[in-house]
């Protein structure tokens, strides 16, 4: 039995990928986190400038936002189909320029036609350049105010597409793609252009 297709695939479970996940899941989209656990900041000692989590660990951070997912929002994500896959990425196929599934080292894929995702500061993925992403001279990826790419139906969001390497500007704009891809996913849904 073939799986549905998910409406995003969020390539990273940083405070982006995690906080769009629950935007999303909110707004009844079916999507999927892909985590392979090591976070940009594993080595930082603090975060700072978040309003309520000043000065504590990325780790203890990481912890306690997949605590409260798991707490208060698993419910809610259960009913809305957003599962967390901790495997890495085996590959992720295309044709004609649209991404059609995420395969994992464990096997696990996951049909989908767009992803949201967050490189490390240092890529360690080509992935934004396989597809045809343009990147900054920095290697970030290149996107609009919105997060949207030049590649149709993909978007970056966090250190991925800036320099500001601040959890809360990380989070602040994964809430806002994660906004701009529903609305997107909406007006696809209603028959309208976005």
């Amino acid at each position: 039995m073939e799986k549905e297709p998910i409406d995003v695939a969020i390539i990273g479970g940083g405070p982006a990928g995690l906080n769009a996940s629950l935007v999303l899941g909110r707004a009844r989209k079916k999507v999927a986190v892909i985590d392979a656990g090591r976070p940009r900041n594993a080595v930082t000692r603090e975060v700072h400038g978040f309003l309520t989590r000043d000065g504590i660990s990325p780790s203890e951070f990481r912890r306690i936002a997949m605590e409260e997912i798991s707490a208060t929002e698993r419910e809610e994500l259960r009913r809305n189909q957003v599962p967390l896959l901790d495997s890495p990425i085996r590959r992720i196929d295309s044709s004609e320029g649209i991404v059609r599934q995420v395969v994992l080292e464990d096997g696990t894929i996951v049909p989908c036609t767009g992803i949201f995702f967050k490189p490390n500061l240092v890529i360690g993925s080509d992935l934004p350049q396989t597809i045809g992403c343009e990147i900054t001279e920095w290697g970030g990826v290149v996107v609009d105010e919105f997060g949207k790419t030049n590649i149709p139906g993909v978007y970056s969001a966090g250190d991925a597409a800036s320099q500001m390497h601040q959890t809360i500007a990380a989070a602040s704009r994964g809430a806002l793609v994660a906004a701009v891809i529903t609305g997107n996913l909406n007006a696809e849904a209603w028959g309208k252009k976005a």
